[in-house]
């Protein structure tokens, strides 16, 4: 096949390329080549902004169009228009975002939240509704026949600056003892980036239509299990103590500030707990917690020194200092 990214090679679209090159198709990207434009030289780049540029790609047909960054459903309408009638499918890779998070038991039956067409400016409150005009959108301009439509929730691994999730393997590996909050019964839901680009791929060879919901792991896992698997995998010496959110209190510690996603968040409860059945019976596989900590844990240190340098949470000196 044909395949046509748009978007750049950062983190999603970097994985998405390597497996579709793995598969044996060819890939051509579509960015303003301002990140990473020395990343993956293999593949061609046509270099241009999607708000203004995407008359580029007049006249180029695909087998596939993986569009990785649209967040405004215009983006989508010029897109299809220069594209539509040359492509066999345009894949759009949307968020569970779409939904309204407080429900729990999320699946690719439950209506979306709301559309939002007017919104310049992503936030909070516009994120989801954006993406789901821009969903709308797609299938206004395509039909249900060509288009497909990629609902992640997490995404972490390999490339993930926001270090939310690459925050617990190395204050894990870089401490003797982590004071953690009690998570009791809260659940975590993820998906490795690898996962999720195996997925989007086998779906374009596939020929998918619809929507689905990808994130995993297969069965319900709670945060204070993936604290301990850490703790297996990454330090086995590391000494675990769950601690109350009086005790984080009295050491002046903020929970939703220095413990990335071990908290609840009023209004979001369902965000870890969505139905992923249908993905699992059309193939999404998942990859070993261990490799998705380690190719994790690499990345990181092949471009930052330490966990001083975590974009996100309590570092690991001043984890250390409350030892002491």
């Amino acid at each position: 096949m044909k395949i046509l990214i748009l978007g750049g090679k950062k983190f999603i679209g970097y994985h998405i390329a390597l497996e579709a090159e793995k598969k044996g198709h060819t890939v051509t990207f579509f960015n303003r080549g301002k990140t990473y434009p020395e990343s993956l030289p293999q593949f061609e780049v046509i270099n241009g902004d999607r708000n203004s540029d995407i008359h580029r790609l007049r006249g180029l047909s695909f087998d596939a169009v993986i569009d990785t960054c649209a967040y405004f459903p215009r983006q989508v309408k010029n897109s299809c228009d220069v594209l539509g009638k040359s492509i066999g499918k345009y894949i759009l890779v949307s968020s569970v975002s779409v939904f309204d998070l407080s429900i729990t038991g999320i699946n690719e039956n439950t209506p979306v939240s709301g559309f939002d067409y007017k919104s310049e400016e992503i936030s909070n409150e516009t994120y989801g509704p954006l993406k789901a005009a821009a969903e709308k959108t797609l299938l206004e301009q395509l039909g249900e026949d060509k288009s497909l439509i990629i609902r992640p929730g997490f995404i972490v691994g390999s490339r993930d600056h926001s270090d939310r999730f690459t925050f617990w393997p190395v204050l894990m590996n870089e401490t003797e003892k982590m004071y953690v909050p009690e998570t009791g019964d809260l659940p975590i839901q993820f998906i490795d980036v690898i996962d999720l680009a195996e997925f989007i791929i086998l779906s374009a060879e596939r020929n998918y239509k619809g929507n689905y919901i990808l994130t995993g792991p297969e069965k319900p896992y709670l945060f204070k299990k993936f604290i301990l698997d850490c703790q297996r995998i990454i330090n086995p010496e590391c000494e675990i103590l769950f601690v109350s959110d009086d005790w984080l209190k009295e050491h002046g510690i903020e929970k939703s500030e220095d413990y990335p996603l071990c908290h609840n968040e009023e209004g979001v409860e369902g965000l870890f707990q969505v139905d992923i059945s249908k993905a699992v019976k059309a193939g999404l596989h998942f990859r070993p917690l261990k490799k998705t900590l380690e190719d994790t844990l690499r990345w990181f240190y092949s471009y930052k020194k330490n966990g001083s340098d975590l974009a996100v949470g309590i570092k690991p000196v001043e984890m250390n200092k409350l030892s002491q």
